[in-house]
């Protein structure tokens, strides 16, 4: 039989392939496992359902097994292996596994270069500083212990779980609320470096780091900011300087008033600009 083209970890539920993991539910390992152990066989619907639910297979729709396959699809996407669970018409389903090279992964790393300009390291007082270019900047200690786990990887998918143990061991059985801070948190610090964009929600999976960094939003200097709220202060000048004109024309030529709201909508709009 031929070896199938990721590893799966039925007690952890983790399935891997060329780096990228992600975690199934229990129903989704049962239901790959048996596709794993027929390669290129069509199995029935109702074989499927015995083994996955047992005896409550026979009071059950088989759109219930509709929606498992659907599910194990979606997540087995991240692995490019969305596509090895095959439909055969009025029968079942047949897992076609893919060869090594045909379908990678839609995480597998593809471009290193990119990273090669972020470099890190541990500060004093247990921090953590990273630059990027000529912009660096100090993360604290948990979301910096985040960054060097997903920039050991690149572009690999972190599962959730395996992030929350490594940030959290005494406490890794907690939801992934705290995990999402942390997330949001390192995002907040990596803007400065155009890096913020780079941390990726796979959904229902975790995160991973990706593609190129941005470059750093240009600061605009003193004298720029200077320049542009003396610009302003002439424009809100000018505006007020209009409408008095436009009340002194209103009063002359006896304008109606619909005529007069229109003109000043108008000298408003020009604040704007």
């Amino acid at each position: 039989m031929q070896a199938p083209p990721f590893t799966l970890d039925e007690t952890t539920l983790l399935v891997k392939r060329q780096g990228v993991e992600v975690r199934l539910s229990a129903q989704e390992t049962v239901l790959l496992t048996i596709f794993r152990n027929h390669p290129g066989a069509a199995l029935r619907k109702h074989d499927l359902m015995t083994q996955v639910w047992g005896r409550k297979a026979e009071w059950m729709d088989d759109a219930a097994l509709v929606q498992l396959v659907s599910r194990l699809r979606r997540s087995l996407a991240p692995l490019g292996l969305a596509r090895a669970i095959v439909t055969v018409a009025r029968i079942g389903y047949r897992y076609v596994p893919p060869a090594q090279a045909d379908e990678p992964p839609h995480n597998a790393p593809r471009d290193t270069a990119a990273h090669a300009a972020i470099a890190h390291c541990v500060a004093r007082e247990g921090y953590g500083e990273v630059r990027c270019g000529a912009v660096t900047v100090r993360v604290p200690q948990l979301e910096y212990r985040l960054l060097r786990q997903l920039l050991a990887q690149p572009h690999a998918v972190h599962d959730k779980r395996t992030l929350i143990t490594l940030l959290w061991p005494e406490r890794p059985g907690q939801d992934d609320t705290n995990l999402m801070q942390v997330v949001s948190r390192l995002r907040r610090k990596l803007i400065p470096l155009g890096l913020h964009r780079q941390i990726v929600t796979v959904p229902r999976v975790g995160y991973r780091f990706q593609g190129a960094p941005h470059a750093p939003a240009a600061l605009h200097s003193p004298k720029t900011g200077s320049a542009g709220r003396r610009a302003t202060i002439r424009r809100r000048a000018a505006a007020v300087l209009l409408v008095t004109c436009a009340m002194s024309v209103a009063l002359a030529a006896a304008m109606t008033p619909d005529i007069f709201v229109i003109l000043a909508a108008f000298v408003m709009d020009l604040t704007r600009t």
